[in-house]
């Protein structure tokens, strides 16, 4: 059985702490709330760039950027950031709207070499290879097409086999 004392007319244990005043602790200096949202767009925005480093026309990564910029207070470069994103989501509603005509117009070679054109700007190294060969198939003869796909094919980044 524990030992009790009679304290302001309660029962207290013998070892139980009795303080007067406000309390104060000595601790370390807490980071604020703005110090804790900086570090997480800060981290936010580090993973963000390294995706888009891996592919730089990733319209949900870049997009995303731009809103972790604007948060962190970095309109400038969000502005900046929202452009590319702007242009990205521009190239990819315009590469549906080939794929949309492709289909629209099977025997068309030039909509094929349009695709291949979009599919290089987007970096998709496969695609530009895919529509050019395409392309060729509907205009054998066409030394331009034949120029372009040899030049897909021989770039470092296709990983298409020759």
């Amino acid at each position: 059985r524990h030992a009790h004392q009679r304290v302001h007319g309660r029962q207290w244990p013998v070892n139980a702490v009795r303080l007067r005043g406000p309390v104060r602790f000595d601790l370390p200096e807490p980071v604020g709330h703005e110090r804790q949202l900086s570090l997480r767009h800060d981290a936010r925005i580090e993973l963000l760039e390294r995706a888009i480093e891996l592919q730089p026309t990733d319209y949900l990564a870049t997009f995303r950027l731009a809103q972790a910029l604007r948060a962190a207070g970095k309109a400038e470069q969000a502005e900046q950031v929202s452009q590319r994103a702007a242009d990205i989501k521009e190239k990819r509603e315009r590469f549906s709207k080939l794929h949309q005509d492709a289909t629209a117009r099977p025997q068309d070679a030039q909509v094929r070499c349009d695709l291949a054109e979009l599919a290089a700007e987007l970096d998709m190294p496969d695609l530009v290879i895919i529509w050019y060969k395409a392309a060729l198939a509907l205009d054998p003869q066409n030394t331009e097409i034949q120029q372009k796909l040899q030049t897909a094919l021989t770039s470092p980044n296709s990983d298409a086999p020759n």
